[in-house]
């Protein structure tokens, strides 16, 4: 993860949100339920909101996968950028017990994403090369968030099954 608070160094953090209020018996299941984190609820919801504002942070990767699901069938794609580069997911992060944490933030599907992710059609949010240091910029209003928090245009991206 590359983090608001120290851009200039990539780190590791364990997949699932968890707040610094978290108690030990419910770390688990809390974690199990802020694996992602939607950008129409996100400044709402008390596991995200603290950390959509300050801890905002970049997930790189180079491709993902998600599931089509056809009746009982459920068809895997691998979903990359056309320029196959890496790239980076907007993702908020907390700090509990000394491990830092996170959630990927989704958006609404684009046409793409909406076909191959055809039950809850969500995407995580891919940003451009040019939206990666604004998603990182601590002085960054609400609204100017919200504004970022939109799906990658379908053209920029690509995807395959796999078998």
């Amino acid at each position: 993860m590359i983090t608001q608070k120290n851009p200039q160094e990539i780190q590791l953090f364990q997949w699932g949100l968890l707040p610094a209020w978290v108690t030990e018996d419910k770390a688990a299941e809390l974690s199990n339920m802020t694996l992602n984190a939607r950008e129409d609820t996100i400044f709402e919801k008390p596991s995200f909101r603290d950390s959509i504002g300050s801890k905002r942070c970049l997930l790189l990767i180079d491709g993902f996968y998600e599931w089509r699901h056809e009746g009982k069938q459920k068809i895997p794609y691998y979903i990359t950028v056309t320029d196959q580069k890496p790239f980076a997911l907007g993702c908020i992060y907390s700090v509990w017990k000394n491990q830092p944490t996170f959630s990927i933030v989704t958006t609404k599907a684009n046409p793409l994403m909406e076909y191959i992710h055809n039950t809850k059609k969500r995407m995580p949010l891919i940003l451009s090369r040019e939206e990666e240091r604004r998603w990182l910029d601590p002085d960054l209003t609400k609204a100017e968030i919200r504004e970022l928090m939109q799906p990658l245009d379908d053209g920029l991206m690509r995807a395959e099954v796999t078998a």
